[in-house]
């Protein structure tokens, strides 16, 4: 009786969770956002923009003081919240970099790992993958240790203290910070910013009132601004194209395309998506780029359902999702990889959904690439 009164509780705590999100992204990106909502929640906003803003004067002004490395430092980062798209490109730079002889750490915040107080997590060492289990490391930076052989990948709160980590114990030669953008602390020598291409900048408010960690000016700390998600030839929102305008920095876009399923550890094609009846889930701050990459593959997606970003699946998670796909009669169930590698734990499950692999596609411009080689010195 107990056990089912907690899984009631949880249930409904999760539907409330769920609820909230879908209320915020109404008011962040609505098409007709409830503007009353957003001027309840301005002060909120008005308050923490400003706090953002005050902490970011201090280490310009020098009053708050900046770490630098012995060796070049990538940050790749976003300045709202949700899904951006950080981790295909922090594999594209990694990779690029790997192919011109550079050994490469990525250090990262592990957002959702459950660490003790440990400052430096190591998950990969470059040499042996996966030391840390992914309940710990986070779902973003396993992925990134999987798909990364020969790349260190370290979490923690403190990323002064991972880079340093990773220079004097693993010889790492060049630092991709993972989530940067806000990490003033330490100082990088190229900062790239994403910006969503469908979404944009929201409704240009800091949180509560928008999706955005600091003002909008803020992006102008960035070297190179980077349009990513959709996977065929977007516009970015109006508002959103007039902030980046006027930041006068390069804009780059990138496309995030489909490259091949897996299951069971088997490589597939993704002709194999063809005229099936497919139920798609997945737990990601912005679901609607995955439905969209389903629909250029012309999938019969009979439903798609989303779970919370970096959501951590349950047993009652996977026992709803096989029945859901009984019900409604689908031949296949289709995740990301990054809800994947928190799966692995219920194998019978595992083993029978596939999971769709995305790759970066540069689309305008290499300034990004000469940029980031004139930085590493390569």
């Amino acid at each position: 009786m107990a056990s089912i009164v907690i899984c009631m509780i949880c249930n409904s705590c999760y539907q409330s969770s769920m609820k909230v999100e879908s209320l915020l992204n109404e008011i962040w990106y609505g098409k007709k956002p409830i503007r009353f909502l957003s001027i309840l929640l301005l002060p909120f906003s008005l308050l923490y923009g400003f706090l953002s803003y005050l902490r970011s004067l201090l280490f310009s002004l020098g009053m708050k003081k900046t770490a630098k490395l012995p060796v070049p430092v990538i940050s790749i980062g976003n300045i709202s919240v949700g899904g951006t798209g950080k981790t295909p490109l922090v594999i594209y730079i990694a990779e690029f970099l790997q192919s011109r002889g550079k050994k490469v750490a990525v250090v990262s915040r592990g957002y959702k790992g459950k660490r003790d107080g440990t400052k430096v997590n190591v998950v990969s060492s470059g040499e042996c993958q996966k030391l840390l289990p992914v309940a710990l490391a986070g779902d973003e930076a396993t992925l990134l240790a999987e798909r990364l052989p020969g790349v260190a990948v370290l979490v923690g709160n403190d990323r002064v203290a991972l880079g340093e980590y990773a220079v004097k114990k693993l010889a790492a030669q060049v630092i991709i910070v993972d989530d940067g953008f806000q990490h003033l602390r330490l100082h990088r020598d190229l900062n790239i910013c994403l910006v969503d291409e469908i979404r944009g900048l929201g409704n240009l408010l800091p949180l509560p009132a928008g999706p955005l960690r600091e003002f909008p000016p803020a992006i102008g700390r960035a070297d190179i601004i980077v349009t990513s998600h959709s996977s065929v030839a977007g516009k970015l929102p109006e508002k959103t194209a007039r902030i980046l305008k006027k930041t006068g920095k390069s804009l780059v876009v990138v496309r995030y395309l489909p490259q091949l399923l897996l299951q069971g550890g088997a490589i597939l094609p993704l002709s194999l998506l063809q005229d099936r009846r497919v139920l798609a889930f997945c737990g990601l701050g912005n679901p609607q780029s995955f439905r969209n990459t389903l629909c250029q593959l012309g999938v019969n997606c009979v439903d798609l359902h989303s779970f919370g970003d970096h959501h951590e699946f349950s047993l009652s998670d996977v026992e709803f999702l096989e029945k859901l796909a009984r019900e409604r009669r689908t031949e296949m169930i289709i995740t990301t990889e990054k809800d994947a590698v928190k799966l692995k734990k219920f194998p019978h499950f595992f083993k029978g959904i596939f999971i769709l692999r995305i790759s970066l596609s540069p689309q305008e411009g290499n300034e990004y690439l000469q940029a980031i080689i004139r930085a590493v010195g390569i």
